[in-house]
């Protein structure tokens, strides 16, 4: 159930700037690292919540997650049978890819063990 605390203009403005897709299905975040994509952490921060508030439903569909301190790729689906086709295409790799990229301090190969 969405916080009734996070108004819908508040939601908006915090997911504007993080949005990549968006149509009546689903909504593709570029989440930046530091949010919480569900719930234990500040309401600002918890993005299932940002996501209620600004579409008005009570809940979305999160079809996969991404640890608070990693940015990246976010889907959220708007109703259960798009949830359930990509959640699907993820499980199978179907037309889906993930790619990591790390960034790293210093000269790693000249480390001595």
């Amino acid at each position: 159930m969405p916080d009734n605390s996070v108004t819908y203009e508040y939601a908006k403005g915090k997911l504007d700037g993080m949005t990549i897709f968006d149509n009546k299905n689903i909504t593709i975040l570029n989440k930046p690292a530091s949010y919480s994509v569900q719930g234990g952490d500040e309401i600002d921060r918890n993005l299932f919540s940002l996501m209620s508030a600004r579409y008005k439903k009570e809940y979305v569909y999160v079809v996969h997650r991404l640890d608070k301190p990693t940015s990246g790729v976010l889907f959220f689906c708007k109703n259960l049978k798009t949830a359930q086709l990509i959640q699907a295409a993820i499980e199978n790799r179907k037309d889906y890819n993930k790619y990591y990229l790390a960034v790293t301090i210093g000269d790693t190969l000249s480390q001595k063990e």
